[in-house]
């Protein structure tokens, strides 16, 4: 919506019963032509809005390379928080993983000591630790992945 400001000033106005508004611009959209002249007509605008403000810089400019540079900012943000994330939850999920090995070799220690007694060696039994925990990693993340596909 584009409104004149004088309007908008007697609108206000109108509307307020103590005091009349005071008239601010508070922002002041531009369009330059071609983009290489954007850095001459930047400086020309600050200069003329100096000798308005009697010298004082309280206004600032906002093109839109800034925002497409807060924009990328923003992203890579996100992206660092949900790596973050992924990483905090990948250790929750193997630290799990061990507590889970662990209450396996603790329920099967007859079991382990049976296997000793008939001559399995102590790598033999930590391979077969090893790949059971493997497997139970992978399955775990395969369905993962396939209950997040809602498959």
């Amino acid at each position: 919506m584009y409104l004149p400001l004088n309007s908008m000033w007697m609108k206000l106005r109108s509307v307020q019963t103590n005091a009349p508004p005071e008239p601010r611009l508070t922002s002041r959209e531009l369009r330059v032509r071609d983009v290489s002249r954007l850095d001459h007509a930047l400086t020309q605008v600050r200069n003329v809005l100096m000798v308005n403000h009697r010298g004082i810089e309280d206004f600032s400019f906002r093109t839109q390379e800034d925002w497409a540079d807060q924009i990328q900012t923003s992203v890579r943000n996100a992206r660092m928080s949900g790596g973050l994330i992924a990483a905090i939850s990948l250790f929750v999920g193997g630290i799990g993983i061990m507590n889970i090995m662990l209450a396996s070799i603790s329920e099967r220690i007859r079991e382990i000591g049976i296997r000793k007694a008939v001559g399995a060696s102590g790598p033999d039994i930590f391979v077969q630790i090893v790949v059971e925990s493997v497997t139970l990693a992978v399955l775990g993340g395969l369905l993962g992945l396939v209950c997040s596909r809602g498959v």
